[in-house]
């Protein structure tokens, strides 16, 4: 669980904040890595457009475009991923506790940028929205985590 936890929470939330790039991506060891990281894309997205959108009111409209893209050319993915998400769920009840705290680590990524003081916070947070929605629509997890894909894409 603890391995999970951190898989997703590095897989997410450092690309989110450009931090990764050189650093390299950590990719699914498992079928359950593969959900959790693609759970953990999904909020990392929900929390993430809601900040952005708040923030960057005219970014919405370019947010949203990239976010239906992505769901829909990963649909089946994740599709699967909330299907075997529940199903794990079903079988240990304390995965659903790590939601809030994943959304809290998310929350307090995303404060260290938005929260930079002048112009230059203003601007790196706004970079932050527009890569992030479009690295996704782009299909660059697919191509960061190719054994996380991997398994959603073999999953029933």
């Amino acid at each position: 669980m603890k391995r999970l936890t951190s898989i997703v929470l590095w897989v997410t939330l450092w690309p989110a904040l450009g931090m990764a790039q050189s650093l390299g991506y950590v990719d699914a060891d498992t079928p359950g890595e593969a959900v959790g990281m693609m759970q953990t894309t999904q909020l990392t997205a929900r929390v993430m457009r809601e900040q952005c959108g708040n923030r960057f009111p005219e970014l919405a409209l370019e947010i949203d475009a990239n976010l239906a893209k992505w769901q829909t050319q990963e649909a089946a993915a994740i599709r699967k991923s909330n299907f075997h998400w529940g199903e794990m769920v079903k079988k240990d009840a304390s995965l659903a506790k790590q939601i809030p705290i994943v959304e809290a680590s998310i929350r307090k990524g995303l404060a260290a940028v938005s929260e930079m003081p002048g112009e230059a916070g203003t601007k790196a947070f706004s970079q932050v929205c527009r890569q992030h929605f479009a690295a996704l629509a782009a299909g660059a997890w697919r191509v960061r985590t190719p054994n996380a894909y991997k398994y959603l894409d073999a999953a029933p």
